[in-house]
């Protein structure tokens, strides 16, 4: 075969590859666009959601720690207490046998 032949045949082939890759390439960005358009509404609903979350877990904070400046800090202050009461009457009670 002639060599004008071949490199006519390479050039076409090259046009052809080069012509679809960009095709495809435009019809991906279309895909692309199409979904952030369709997209943008339910982002939107997802942001609305994720600050009615963010809300609730502030609430949820605040409601522990009432909960545990309430409740748990004055069980924890009673058990001290009575942990130290304890030991002090190991200790004391370790003096009466003697």
């Amino acid at each position: 075969m002639d060599l004008l032949v071949i490199g006519t045949i390479r050039d076409i082939v090259l046009i052809v590859f080069f012509g679809l890759g960009t095709l495809l390439v435009v019809i991906l960005i279309l895909i692309a666009f199409l979904l952030y358009r369709k997209l943008g509404g339910l982002l939107d609903a997802l942001k609305g959601n994720l600050d009615n979350t963010r809300v609730t877990l502030g609430n949820v904070a605040a409601s522990s720690t009432m909960i545990t400046d309430a409740v748990i800090r004055p069980l924890i202050k009673a058990w001290g207490v009575a942990a130290g009461a304890k030991k002090a009457i190991s200790f004391l009670s370790r003096f009466s046998d003697k």
